[in-house]
């Protein structure tokens, strides 16, 4: 049974990963422009209980739901590996072990065709 990162790391840092990934992600020129006029805080509260999902927590949404949601979006390749890439530096300075960041970048992964695609 594959270890629960919740447990491990708790519901707090969980937040506080999404926030300063979302701080990031607003940030980026190629990403920002995907969130305009999108309610911040409500999507932090949306992507951290997602984030507890792939951690251990129970299941936050569908491949099906998170193609329709995204579907529509025109979200590219490069555009999700950025995602990734802030994902990663962001549990790196939460203090996240190396071999949990792969873990949890491995199971978002699962949901990049769902994401850029628009295909569950």
């Amino acid at each position: 049974m594959a270890e629960n990162l919740i447990e491990k790391y708790g519901r707090l840092k969980t937040y506080e990963v999404v926030a300063r990934f979302y701080d990031a992600v607003l940030a980026s020129p190629r990403l920002s422009l995907y969130f305009d006029g999108i309610d911040i805080r409500g999507l932090v509260d949306h992507q951290t209980a997602f984030l507890r999902s792939v951690m251990g927590g129970p299941a936050a949404q569908t491949p099906g739901e998170i193609a329709a949601t995204h579907r529509s979006l025109g979200i590219t390749e490069d555009d999700f590996d950025e995602v990734i890439g802030l994902l990663v530096r962001s549990l790196e300075r939460h203090e996240i072990e190396p071999k949990d960041i792969a873990v949890i970048q491995g199971r978002y992964r699962r949901y990049q065709e769902a994401v850029v695609a628009g295909r569950a």
